[in-house]
């Protein structure tokens, strides 16, 4: 081998030596990476730990979930309740589903049995003459045989005194506002249904003719154009029957008592008037429930 081969042979192995320190450096630093990847492994551990701690709920977060668990479960009872009283209320309304309440129109015949006025040893009667009356009626069945209503009735009633075939006239009206309870023999689902009424209210005299200088037998009554108010007993009885579903038609008897109104009919000069006013009214209606 020639000099300069075996020159350039030395110089391979010097380089071949000088490389593996390198190499070595190369492996300590790789091998330094690998050592530190181990130990972030522990960290990556932790983290996921962390993680999955993250996921479950805490002490705080079960609180929460179990507060809102039995929110859920107040609410469930809340709705149940509510629908156990809906569905209380709509058997309530079935079966009082009848109408409770009613409004009519009604007419009839006023006949007032005449008073009597006395003068030394005479007498005549005296009073009010039949006549027409009007009126509406509205009231409410309070129980299954117990009725109230409101009535008002409006009242031709011309004022009269009369003797020995003589009669003296003078216009007139009244206006009867009373109150009733009415007892019900029957229940209210039954189409027929008798009754008896007893009430109060007051009834408005009014005489509106054309006085003159001289009334004949003027000493016997004097029929006047004034007003007076006086109380009023009622008290009567009939029977209503249903014609329809919500409709109803009524036949009764009305006698409207008050005392004898002295102040629209008075006496004459040393004259006395006895008695009360019967005013007997028979009286067809006809009406609606609702």
């Amino acid at each position: 081998m020639s000099g300069d081969g075996r020159k350039a042979e030395a110089r391979a192995v010097v380089g071949r030596g000088r490389a593996k320190p390198t190499g070595g450096c190369g492996e300590a630093v790789a091998a330094e990476g690998r050592g530190r990847a181990g130990a972030a492994q522990p960290r990556s551990g932790h983290a996921q730990a962390a993680a999955q701690t993250a996921g479950r709920p805490g002490p705080g977060r079960t609180g929460r979930a179990g507060g809102s668990e039995i929110g859920g479960r107040r609410a469930s009872t809340s709705a149940a309740w509510l629908r156990l009283a809906a569905l209380a209320l709509g058997l309530a309304c079935t079966a009082g589903a009848q109408p409770k309440w009613y409004l009519g129109a009604t007419a009839g015949y006023g006949l007032a049995p005449a008073a009597t006025a006395r003068q030394a040893n005479e007498q005549a009667d005296t009073g009010f003459r039949p006549g027409a009356t009007l009126g509406v009626v509205g009231g409410q069945d309070l129980y299954e045989h117990l009725s109230g209503e409101f009535r008002y009735l409006f009242r031709f009633s011309d004022l009269k005194v009369a003797q020995a075939g003589t009669e003296v006239r003078f216009a007139g009206r009244a206006h009867l506002f009373h109150y009733d309870l009415l007892i019900v023999a029957r229940r209210r689902s039954d189409p027929v249904r008798p009754f008896v009424a007893l009430g109060g209210g007051v009834k408005l005299y009014q005489g509106t003719g054309e006085e003159a200088a001289w009334q004949p037998l003027s000493r016997f009554a004097i029929l006047t154009r004034t007003r007076q108010v006086v109380g009023m007993a009622s008290f009567g009885g009939g029977v209503r029957i249903r014609i329809g579903e919500r409709s109803w038609i009524r036949w009764e008897l009305r006698d409207c008592l008050t005392p004898f109104p002295k102040t629209v009919i008075a006496p004459g000069r040393g004259a006395r008037i006895e008695g009360w006013v019967h005013d007997l009214i028979p009286m067809a209606s006809i009406g609606v429930s609702f």
